[in-house]
């Protein structure tokens, strides 16, 4: 109660002097509106990557399908090496998203989400790979 956000700091990925090294993201929501609505899920994706487009680095995570939202990191590890190219979604499995713990409520199954978070972050990957 006697805090305060009063900044955040994110850190450039490609920072590294020389290293050739770009970044890509994507975001990707589900939910009834763009806006003001809670999410059935979501889906945020970062990649790093080397000059011949290789995968260095890859922050994945999944909202609205956890009390929190969680960062693939089996996924992460699976993607790293990869060449960024169409297909790359195909890479994404059911169980990359086992930490994730959905509930059912008026906005879909728990079930429906798993589906939907796989769904999005296999189309954010897609996207990136654009």
């Amino acid at each position: 109660p006697d805090e305060f956000v009063r900044g955040v700091f994110v850190p450039d990925p490609t920072a590294v002097a020389g290293s050739g090294l770009t970044a890509r993201s994507s975001f990707l929501k589900l939910g009834s509106r763009a806006y003001l609505v809670i999410s059935i899920a979501m889906a945020a994706v970062v990649l790093v990557l080397d000059a011949r487009a290789r995968i260095t680095s890859a922050r994945v995570a999944v909202g609205a399908c956890s009390a929190v939202a969680l960062r693939l990191g089996t996924l992460e590890a699976t993607l790293v090496g990869h060449a960024l190219a169409p297909g790359i979604g195909a890479i994404v499995r059911a169980d990359h998203l086992a930490g994730l713990s959905p509930i059912d409520d008026v906005r879909g199954t728990a079930e429906y989400r798993l589906e939907a978070a796989q769904v999005l972050v296999r189309r954010a990957l897609e996207e990136l790979a654009r």
